[in-house]
């Protein structure tokens, strides 16, 4: 089995931020990194354990150069860095069977979540998907779906661990912290946790080679409908150059024909 482990940082235990600050501007960001090849390093393992053949491992959050890579498992390998065409046209022709991820987060606009935002805190408010509201957790494990790539292990706070059940009930979740509010959160000591989700991820890989279709591929067929509420006005106005329809001065919309085109 080869699989893709993708990890973001806002979803790892211990990880608020400040108020009014990104992630990477905030005090404990170094911390962040280091907690998030933790739960990375520590699900890798799991799944070589388990007999893993490949496990690739994503650092994708911001510019995408975050993580200490000398923490994983040896036979682990690595991408970073930022410039590709396509937000997963890298694992084409990788031959990938299950994907994880760790320290991603709820997406914006839900109330008391840790660091809830949707790709950009600054820019978006919401991104629709055909009507729907989506996080990252959603778009990225439909953009897996799109190269028929079952998202099958979610590791973040509560209130993404509920988003994550709600679209896909077969993903296994762990809960690393309890989200209180944006910059607060209730957690358990940060080694205990990746002991923890060394446990939670052996036992969805062990589910997923069992029986895999009970980890069903979250795809939508056709094409999407992306509406993009902004954060400034100057953030619509340049999405209307680019072909949205701007049909209120926050909120613009624009038809694509698959969701792997509209993260180009």
């Amino acid at each position: 089995m080869n699989y893709l482990i993708c990890i973001d940082l806002e979803g790892c235990a211990g990880v608020n931020g400040e108020p009014n600050q990104t992630l990477g501007s905030a005090r404990d960001y170094a911390f962040a990194c280091e907690q998030g090849a933790r739960e990375g390093a520590a699900a890798a393992k799991a799944l070589f354990d388990g007999g893993a053949d490949r496990v690739v491992v994503w650092d994708n959050h911001s510019s995408a150069l975050n993580l200490a890579y000398d923490v994983f498992p040896e036979e682990c390998e690595f991408l970073n860095g930022v410039g590709r065409m396509g937000r997963f046209s890298f694992i084409d022709g990788l031959d990938i069977d299950a994907a994880l991820f760790i320290g991603y987060h709820s997406r914006d606009n839900t109330a008391n979540a840790v660091i809830a935002h949707t790709y950009s805190s600054i820019e978006y408010q919401y991104v629709k998907v055909n009507g729907v509201e989506r996080g990252e957790i959603e778009i990225d494990a439909f953009l897996l779906g799109e190269r028929g790539v079952p998202l099958i292990f979610v590791a973040s706070d509560d209130k993404a661990c509920a988003q994550t059940k709600a679209f896909l009930p077969g993903c296994h979740t762990y809960r690393t912290k309890q989200a209180i509010s944006f910059n607060a959160s209730l957690f358990k000591h940060p080694k205990r946790v990746a002991a923890e989700i060394y446990t939670a991820a052996a036992q969805a890989a062990k589910a997923f080679v069992e029986d895999a279709t009970a980890f069903p591929v979250a795809v939508y067929d056709g094409p999407v409908e992306i509406e993009v509420r902004f954060k400034r006005l100057e953030f619509a106005q340049n999405a209307e150059r680019q072909g949205y329809e701007r049909f209120e001065p926050y909120c613009g919309k624009k038809t694509f024909p698959t969701l792997g085109d509209y993260m180009m």
